[in-house]
């Protein structure tokens, strides 16, 4: 995998320009994340991870207000395609979903809704609906490293009783990088780049071509939402007056539409709401 630079910028409240690699520690948020020896020894694999830890130091502290901490969105591999099977979820018209994987504008009466749904941007006015496209701009990286860190340390302490669920983890690889390319891959479709090289095809390659097919099943959606929800609660938990009450549903709506997306793709059922509340875009 390409190195990759997060040497954006956040803008605060008083309108300037600051370089998030100030805000990085010496050795950056992802290696204090992904400290541990990897469990795997192949060498090419530890390599890279070396890579992608020197090259993605990650922004701290200041994710939590979206009144003071604001990040330089764009489109990644997937931000346009998954937007728009969003919308299709939601109800939207093919045809017109179709036109916007294309980049092409929407025109008519009403341009100011679209553009608040369309922009990667996302309004710091909390009355207005947040989008997973529109994350990155608010919370920038942090947060997402979090989650991800929290949910893979449930996973690979996983019971004995669930040892068939964390078994296939451990096998495809390290904790480590799986948080790595978790973290690419939602930051991608949240607007902050080109992260996770490969785009939709990787991401169904490992779904379909990897152990990782034998849980893509109910059994396996089950476990996966158990972990996840715990993870959300512990890093998002509703009701927090400090958070921005926007982030958690729309992390919520970007797993649930991603769940729904996967159950449609392997014939499992899942139940509506099951991280909480989400928002459709109308």
């Amino acid at each position: 995998m390409p190195r990759r630079h997060l040497h954006k910028f956040r803008r605060t409240a008083q309108g300037k320009a600051v370089s998030k690699a100030a805000a990085v520690k010496s050795q950056g948020t992802m290696e204090k994340h992904c400290s541990e020896e990897t469990r795997k020894g192949d060498n090419g694999q530890s390599q890279e991870l070396a890579k992608l830890n020197d090259d993605n130091e990650l922004a701290t502290s200041e994710h939590h207000n979206a009144s003071t901490s604001l990040y330089e969105p764009s489109y990644g591999y997937m931000t346009k395609k998954f937007r728009a099977k969003y919308l299709e979820w939601c109800g939207w018209p093919s045809s017109i979903t179709y036109m916007l994987r294309t980049g092409a504008t929407l025109d008519g009466d009403n341009n100011t809704q679209d553009d608040l749904i369309l922009s990667l941007q996302a309004s710091t006015n909390t009355n207005d609906p947040l989008y997973f496209w529109q994350l990155y701009s608010l919370i920038g990286e942090e947060l997402v490293l979090e989650l991800l860190t929290n949910f893979y340390d449930r996973v690979f302490d996983d019971t004995e009783e669930f040892h068939w669920f964390r078994a296939i983890f451990e096998e495809l690889t390290s904790k480590q990088y799986h948080i790595i390319a978790q973290t690419y891959m939602w930051l991608d479709c949240f607007g902050c780049g080109r992260m996770y090289h490969g785009g939709e095809f990787r991401l169904d390659f490992h779904h379909r071509q990897t152990s990782a097919f034998t849980i893509m099943n109910g059994r396996g959606a089950e476990r996966w939402i158990h972990h996840m929800k715990a993870a959300l609660d512990d890093e998002i938990p509703v009701g927090n007056e400090v958070t921005d009450s926007r982030i958690r549903v729309a992390i919520n709506t970007f797993l649930q539409f991603f769940l729904e997306y996967y159950g449609d793709s392997f014939g499992f059922e899942v139940a509506p709401n099951v991280f909480g509340d989400v928002s459709k875009a109308s």
